[in-house]
This record gives structure tokens, sequence and C-alpha cells, in this order.
């Protein structure tokens, strides 16, 4: 976790201390290092802070879920009253007996998202 230094008065003057924001979405994160100086000084491009900021794990984790919905038309039931879901990634989801296909589909979500970012780390 960066720093993140305020402003400071003194003898009429403020000073400042520059400040690093997310090249994907611009949320501040805090004082930059000497490293992203420097690079800026020289006109060298800034390293990613993506990984820092973690809006693209928030962004695929986003853009999972909208790829895993229900799309169960008929739902088909299982011995011991369990039903099956159909997910709209191919993938066939278990419903328990006494759960519902929300709390089913949640659950395979969280699962889709977790491998997603297995897969992207």
């Amino acid at each position: 976790m960066r720093t993140s230094t305020p402003p400071v008065r003194s003898e009429g003057r403020t000073h400042i201390t520059v400040k690093r924001c997310c090249e994907r979405c611009n949320r501040e994160l805090g004082d930059a290092t000497e490293a992203e100086l420097d690079a800026a000084v020289n006109g060298e491009p800034l390293p990613s802070v993506a990984d820092e900021c973690g809006c693209l794990i928030a962004s695929l984790a986003v853009l999972t879920v909208a790829d895993h919905q229900d799309d169960t038309i008929l739902p088909k039931t299982l011995p011991g009253g369990a039903s099956e879901g159909q997910c709209t990634c191919g993938e066939t989801y278990r419903v328990a007996a006494g759960s519902t296909f929300a709390q089913a589909l949640q659950a395979h979500q969280v699962q889709a998202v977790h491998d997603t970012l297995r897969r992207n780390r």
C-alpha cells in the first residue's frame, strides 16, 4: 500500500507530493515512487499499476459473471429432490434440494471467477 502524503502548507506556500493514478481506471493510488518519477522525467513509459490497483481483477470478475447466466428452460429434476440448471457457458450446475436456482448459479459464478483469476495471474 502506497503512502499518500497530504499537501503541506508552510511559509505561505503549499508543498505537494506527486500522486500516481492507475492507467486503466484513473483511480489515485498514492504517492509516486522514485522509479516512476525517474521514468516520467526521462520520457519513458510508466510501469503498469493495474495489478496494484485491483481494477483489472475486478473487471475480469464482472466480465466472467456476465458470461455465466442462467439459461435453464425446463429444469431437470434429479433423485432426492435436486435439480439441474444450465449456464450460458454450457455447463450444467446442480441445484441441491432446498436451494434455489439463484443460489446454485451464484456458486457456479463464484467458481468461474476463481478459475478466471487463476488463469490470468
